[in-house]
């Protein structure tokens, strides 16, 4: 278990740290850079770049090439901003201009970044407790009552909401923010502009296009990669993309107590005796070593234990060589927006209508957002929930695998999530399951494999949704069940 702590992370910071002399180590100017020895950097004048980066229409651009590319096609930050929407991949990028430097990541973020919101020698890096472990003056954990009640009683399934983190001072970089290093503010480069319109056939040819190129790339780049297929929309199309790569990825599921006849076994099985391809079905066994559980847990704040077993029995112990292609598109998705969305929905919509913290955190977000949504004609219930619950949540799974496998998202694209936002918004409705532009694209890609079902419902209350989903009347029953919760949560 060598160089598992803190792996594939990094810090920025004023100063040298002696003790990371196995680090990665790159000197920008007055910055020192350090990156765990799993973890790519690269530098081209004053960009530096952390992490993965593919070119959808060049598969077999390095990220020495890319890097070289944005150096010569971008001269200050918005020009870098507009470029970069292009490329997928997970990186932190690093731009050095008139002795400031900006910091900021992939689309989703799904590289985390936390920063010092305070003077320290230690600027920022992928986790608060990495930072605050090196920090000058020190840090300490919060003693703000209503976050450390928050995170003792109501965090779950490393849920967090909000930019703040358990460590006084330690913000966490939300996506579509950049970090300002002279002033320590984070602020916002994207959304900015209008989404053009895009009719659905235009935006499925794109997106298709966009995901095949970003697969090609990722199966280019790496010698052994592997995808999860589910019953569900995204692992479908990601599937459907990948149709001239079949040979080239090692497809499975993890059965972890769902038996033969859940729908997320049977279903893929289903396709790949129907496509003739091979599929993988991992048993995932309960025990950890004491040792991994505990650089687990000590290298991701929000590391969850649920994951544990298949992190360390399926990924660390038989697949390490491999890195992991998964994710969504979710944020492209709407639902109907209450007509005032004030801190008491925004926390229920998150799964925390009762918690002061979370409540509190909302109407500190939500000026800004609701803000934004306007000037940009973007739905402020995407914004929110690619922000807080993709920015925190997604992003911590992703940080808290890391210790065993890299993990790549073909969707993590700027480029691809403005081609489907620009869709009318009755093709991308959530109530509808799947929705319209995501049969779409699989008859795009692959139509065959529209003759599996999608999530098909398996229990009562699944069942329900689907029903009600038909008659039209989802946004009924999701504004009932915060009614109902509302009055509860008065009541008490």
């Amino acid at each position: 278990m060598k160089n598992l702590r803190y792996r594939r992370q990094f810090l920025l910071s004023r100063s040298q740290i002696r003790s990371l002399t196995d680090w990665n180590y790159i000197k920008n100017q007055k910055y020192h850079l350090y990156a765990h020895p799993d973890l790519e950097i690269e530098r081209n004048g004053s960009l530096t770049l952390i992490g993965h980066i593919f070119d959808y229409q060049y598969p077999e651009k390095t990220n020495s090439c890319i890097l070289q590319d944005i150096a010569e096609n971008s001269r200050n930050l918005s020009g870098i901003f507009q470029f970069m929407k292009r490329y997928s991949g997970s990186y932190v990028l690093m731009f050095l201009s008139d002795d400031n430097m900006h910091v900021f990541h992939d689309a989703k973020g799904k590289r985390e970044i936390y920063y010092c919101a305070h003077y320290n020698e230690i600027i920022c890096g992928s986790q608060p407790n990495l930072i605050a472990e090196y920090s000058k003056p020190k840090i300490q954990i919060s003693q703000d009552p209503e976050l450390l009640d928050f995170f003792n009683h109501y965090l779950y399934d490393s849920g967090w909401v909000g930019n703040e983190s358990l460590f006084d001072g330690v913000c966490h970089l939300p996506p579509n923010h950049y970090l300002d290093i002279n002033d320590l503010k984070a602020r916002r480069y994207w959304p900015n502009r209008i989404i053009p319109r895009t009719s659905m056939e235009d935006a499925t040819a794109k997106g298709c296009s966009y995901l095949k190129g970003s697969l090609r790339a990722m199966v280019n780049r790496y010698p052994a990669v592997m995808m999860a297929v589910t019953s569900g929309n995204d692992s479908r199309i990601l599937l459907a993309a990948s149709r001239e790569l079949l040979g080239e990825i090692y497809f499975f599921i993890n059965d972890e107590n769902l038996g033969r006849r859940h729908p997320d076994i049977w279903v893929p099985e289903s396709i790949f005796e129907n496509i003739a391809a091979p599929f993988h079905v991992h048993e995932v066994p309960e025990g950890v070593d004491g040792k991994f559980r505990r650089l687990y847990k000590n290298n991701v704040i929000l590391a969850n234990e649920e994951r544990l077993s298949y992190i360390f029995n399926v990924l660390y112990r038989e697949h390490s060589n491999k890195v992991v292609l998964s994710g969504g598109s979710e944020m492209v998705l709407v639902q109907k927006e209450p007509r005032v969305l004030g801190k008491h929905r925004m926390a229920f919509s998150m799964g925390y209508s009762k918690c002061k913290y979370v409540q509190r955190q909302c109407e500190k977000i939500r000026p800004e957002v609701e803000e934004t949504a306007r000037k940009f004609n973007v739905a402020v219930q995407t914004l929110f929930y690619w922000e807080q619950k993709l920015g925190n949540w997604a992003s911590a799974k992703v940080s808290e695998g890391l210790i065993a496998s890299e993990k790549l998202d073909p969707f993590n694209s700027h480029h691809y999530c403005e081609t489907l936002l620009g869709v009318d918004k009755r093709y991308r409705r959530t109530e509808k399951k799947p929705c319209r532009l995501y049969l779409e694209m699989i008859n795009y890609l692959w139509p065959e494999l529209l003759e599996f079902p999608i999530n098909p419902p398996t229990t009562v209350a699944e069942h329900t949704k689907r029903f009600a989903a038909k008659l039209g009347i989802m946004g009924f029953m999701r504004e009932l069940r915060y009614q109902k919760q509302n009055m509860k949560d008065n009541l008490l």
